[in-house]
C-alpha cells in the first residue's frame, strides 16, 4: 500500500533500479494508468531507447544521455483538504516536498555532498510548480571512462488531479565533452535542464479524475472489505467492514473501536459506536451517525456524514489493496502507536 502524503520516491542516484521494461513499439505513446497521464516516448529505440516501469514511476533513457524520470504519488485526504482550503499554499507544499522530502530526506543520506545548484518557483497552466536543481557527486546516468561523474539534475514538481508529480532530467555531459566545450555553470545547467523539463511537461496529457455517481452496484461492493482514511496528517485508520458491522483500527489489537451498521438504503446507513478501545477517539458508546455514499473513483469512495448534532462532514475512504502491508505501516507510524496515558506517565515532573 502506498502512502499518499509522503512521496514514495524510487529514485537512484547511482544506478537505475528498474523493474519492468515497457514496450518500445509503435505507436510511441506511453500511458500510465496508475499515474494518470499519457506522454510521447521521448527516446528512440534505434539508439538504445528504453523505458522501465516501477510501482510509482516511469524512466526513459538511451545509450547516450537522454534521461527522463517521472515519479508520482497520490495526495492524502488530509493534504488535499489543507491545499483546497488554502491552509497550506500549493507553492509552499511543492517547495517543501522538493527540499525536505526529496533533497534532505532521500538524496543527502544516499549522496552526501549533494548541493542545491538552483531553484525556482514557476507557474504551469495557471498553477504553481517548483524547479530544484541539484549538483550530485558521481550522479551521472552515463559512464565517462568507466566511471560516473558529478552531474546536475533538475526536478520539476507540480500537482494534477490529486497527485504530486516529480519529473527528473539531467545536464548534457558527453555532448559537451565530445565538442570540447566547457562545462556549464550551475546557473547555465539549471536553465538548460529547466527548458528540457518544461518541454517534456507540455507533452503530457493528464487523465481527468473520474467520479462515478453512487449506485446500488457500486455501493454493494463496499459493504464488505478493508478501507482507510486519514483524520489528521499522518494518522492512518484502517476500517474492516463486514456488512452489518465494522471495526476502525488505529493499532491492531490495541487501539480500535467497533461499530454497528444499519443499512437504510443501498447507499446509506446508520453507524453506531458499540465498543471503544482508543483514548484518542472522542466518540461515546451509543453515539450515532447517518452516512450517505455519494461517489466513487478508482482510488476511493466519497461520503457525507450527518452527526446527531446536525453537523455535516464530507470525506473519503480509500481502498486497501494489501491489508497486511497496511497494518505493518500502521505499526511503524508514531501517530498510530501513540498512547496518551504512557505519554502522561513519561512527562517529566516540573
Amino acid at each position: 500500500m502506498k502512502r499518499s502524503y509522503l512521496l514514495f520516491i524510487l529514485f537512484s542516484v547511482t544506478a537505475l533500479q528498474a523493474q519492468t521494461p515497457i514496450s518500445m513499439g509503435r505507436p510511441d505513446i506511453y500511458t500510465s494508468e496508475k499515474g494518470g497521464f499519457t506522454i510521447p516516448v521521448p527516446v528512440l529505440k534505434s539508439v538504445g531507447g528504453r523505458g522501465y516501469e516501477e510501482e510509482s514511476s516511469i524512466t526513459f533513457q538511451d545509450d547516450f544521455e537522454a534521461f527522463l524520470r517521472i515519479d508520482f504519488s497520490d495526495l492524502s485526504q488530509a493534504m488535499i483538504e489543507r491545499l483546497e482550503s488554502g491552509e497550506i499554499p500549493e507553492a509552499a507544499y511543492l517547495e517543501w516536498m522538493g527540499k525536505q522530502q526529496f533533497f534532505r530526506s532521500v538524496i543527502l543520506p544516499a549522496k552526501p555532498g549533494t548541493t542545491i545548484a538552483g531553484e525556482q518557483a514557476l507557474t504551469l497552466d495557471g498553477r504553481p510548480a517548483y524547479l530544484l536543481t541539484l549538483s550530485i557527486p558521481e550522479g551521472s546516468t552515463v559512464l565517462v571512462n568507466g566511471a560516473r561523474v558529478d552531474a546536475r539534475r533538475s526536478l520539476l514538481l507540480f500537482i494534477r488531479n490529486e497527485r504530486v508529480y516529480i519529473m527528473h532530467a539531467q545536464e548534457s555531459i558527453l555532448a559537451r565533452m565530445v565538442g570540447n566545450k566547457e562545462r556549464l555553470t550551475d546557473e547555465e545547467a539549471h536553465k538548460e535542464i529547466r527548458e528540457a523539463l518544461l518541454g517534456y511537461q507540455k507533452t503530457m496529457t493528464f487523465h481527468p479524475l473520474k467520479i462515478l455517481p453512487a449506485d446500488e452496484k457500486l455501493c454493494g461492493g463496499v459493504k464488505k472489505g478493508s478501507f482507510y482514511y486519514e483524520p489528521a496528517m499522518g494518522l492512518l485508520i484502517l476500517v474492516d467492514r463486514n456488512g452489518a458491522a465494522q471495526t476502525q483500527i488505529r493499532y491492531l489489537d490495541r487501539f480500535y473501536k467497533k461499530e454497528k451498521i444499519t443499512w437504510t438504503s443501498s447507499c446509506s446507513y446508520e453507524l453506531e459506536a458499540v465498543e471503544l478501545h482508543d483514548p484518542i477517539l472522542e466518540e461515546k458508546i451509543g453515539q450515532k451517525w447517518k452516512i450517505t455514499i455519494t461517489g466513487f473513483t478508482d482510488r476511493y469512495y466519497l461520503w457525507t456524514m450527518v452527526r446527531e448534532s446536525g453537523e455535516v462532514k464530507k470525506g473519503r475512504f480509500y481502498f486497501v489493496k494489501d491489508r497486511d502491508a497496511f497494518i505493518e505501516e500502521q505499526k511503524k507510524n508514531p501517530m498510530n502507536s501513540f498512547d496518551p496515558a504512557e505519554a502522561k506517565e513519561q512527562k517529566p515532573q516540573e
